[in-house]
């Protein structure tokens, strides 16, 4: 009797490994439907579960969404929902997270294994082979997942572009001066000049300069953040910090060298500038005349000797005589006579008597001399600034 037993159960043994699974074939082919859970530890051969469920998502504020549903598509109360692109479950929906992206949604098996039922691409999608595996009736403790975003930052030298150093940045980090940051910025130490600060800048989408102020010793904040949710592409999604500089103040008297004609004089004025600062602003400012080009600072009255780009230090307390040069000037048309037709230039005021200053290059003519513009073609007069109206077609005339 014994032996009749154990026969009996080698053979339901045997039939159980090779011809069990009620219905499969191998534990690779579920397509008869398993009745079973699983056939051995293979998942291929899992029961697809398809009825009621009911998922308690845990946000990650603490607070609780409770969705109730059948995992049938062809059912009443199906728990799947279509949100624009995005699958989700019920009236479940991610927030938007400063600072974090959104992972997906997630449960814990009965092996204790953490198992994705909703992703997180392009959009959300879901994952119906684990959906399926819970089985019906279940109530599931379901969990959000979050990755925290990671945000470069170049702090940078205004004097050398190769030579930077490279943080990351998450939401709550600190910031910190670090000595390789350190390191980066004393390297434009100058004993004429004071660091009074520091400036974060990028490009926006409308592809426009966007500076803001930069403090060391607080957190990475979502106000930082949000700036670079604003960067054009070609920032490589890097902000840039550099360092603020106010140069040693020199004294400098400008004179401008200028009336309108109508008793408008402008009279030397005495400003303090900064030792290397561009000085260009300091008349264009100051003399609004449309028709009338800057060329520049000078230490002479005749024009010969250019301003420094560097004011000395002896000139902290004795101001330094600048002199501007400037010319009026007409935009005409001038015929090359090469076939291309008239192009645009300058006249600048001359003296009767003297040759014109023109702001393109006068052609070379052997054996002649240029004289000047005139109203026809090949004729060696030549007419006076005064003679000359802005718009007009003249010819280079010559002698």
């Amino acid at each position: 009797m014994r032996k009749v037993i154990t026969w009996i159960l080698i053979i339901i043994g045997v039939l159980w490994l090779f011809g069990g699974c009620d219905g499969c074939n191998d534990c690779s082919d579920c397509s008869g439907g398993c009745n079973l859970v699983r056939c051995d530890e293979m998942d291929s051969c899992e029961k697809q579960y398809k009825g009621k469920v009911k998922l308690i998502i845990h946000k990650w504020d603490g607070s609780e969404i409770v969705v109730e549903g059948t995992r049938d598509s062809s059912k009443k109360n199906y728990i799947v929902k279509y949100i624009d692109d995005n699958q989700t479950f019920g009236t479940y929906l991610p927030d938007e997270r400063v600072g974090y992206r959104f992972v997906g949604l997630y449960y814990y098996n009965q092996n204790s294994n953490s198992k994705y039922i909703l992703d997180n691409g392009s959009t959300t999608y879901v994952n119906f082979e684990q959906l399926w595996r819970i089985k019906d009736g279940a109530t599931v403790d379901v969990y959000e997942s979050w990755n925290t975003n990671v945000y470069s930052v170049d702090f940078v030298t205004s004097t050398n572009s190769n030579y930077y150093t490279t943080y990351s940045y998450y939401i709550g980090s600190n910031i910190e001066l670090s000595s390789s940051i350190q390191n980066v910025f004393s390297s434009e130490i100058n004993d004429r000049k004071q660091n009074v600060g520091y400036t974060a800048y990028y490009t926006n989408k409308n592809n426009e300069p966007v500076e803001f102020e930069w403090t060391f010793g607080g957190e990475f904040n979502e106000e930082i953040i949000e700036h670079f949710e604003n960067m054009h592409y070609t920032n490589n999604g890097k902000l840039k910090v550099k360092q603020n500089w106010v140069a040693d103040k020199v004294r400098v008297e400008f004179n401008y060298c200028y009336g309108d004609g109508l008793d408008t004089q402008i009279y030397p004025r005495e400003l303090a500038v900064g030792y290397d600062e561009d000085l260009t602003k300091y008349f264009t400012d100051v003399v609004t005349d449309e028709n009338r080009e800057f060329f520049g600072w000078y230490l002479d009255e005749a024009y010969e000797i250019k301003a420094p780009k560097e004011i000395g230090k002896e000139y902290e307390t004795v101001a330094l005589k600048l002199y501007a040069k400037h010319l009026a000037f007409k935009e005409i048309k001038i015929d090359l006579l090469d076939g291309k037709g008239p192009i645009s230039a300058r006249v600048y005021e001359f003296k009767n008597g003297e040759q014109p200053t023109l702001s393109i290059n006068i052609p070379q003519v052997a054996g002649k001399i240029f004289r000047g513009l005139s109203n026809v073609p090949q004729d060696n007069g030549a007419l006076y600034y005064a003679g000359i109206e802005a718009g007009k077609t003249y010819y280079l005339s010559y002698i």
